[in-house]
């Protein structure tokens, strides 16, 4: 589920004519994924102030913004983090390292 709902919301995020692309790296025993779109980005304060809390959302309407919340709360429970890089009207990267086991 973590890897629906972070590819979910690029997915939203982006037109047609976009990109969502996923890259993966192994280093030692980390794994890092990354989710990488051209869609409409976030702002420094969103990211920082709102996006990992339950129930912030920036889709209107569509969403109830729980699923990041879920997805960094999971993979921080197995020993992993989230981090995100994101510019409004540029895109925005979800960089997922893991444990690897």
């Amino acid at each position: 589920m973590v890897f629906t709902h972070i590819i979910h919301n690029a997915q939203d995020a982006t037109d047609s004519h976009g990109f969502v692309d996923i890259t993966t790296q192994v280093e030692g025993n980390i794994v890092t994924i990354l989710v990488e779109d051209n869609g409409t980005g976030m702002d420094e304060s969103f990211v920082k102030n709102k996006l990992f809390k339950p129930f912030e959302t920036t889709k209107s309407g569509k969403g109830m913004g729980v699923g990041v919340y879920q997805a960094r709360e999971y993979v921080q429970s197995i020993g992993g983090n989230v981090a995100v890089e994101s510019s409004p009207g540029e895109g925005t990267t979800f960089i997922l390292t893991f444990p690897a086991l």
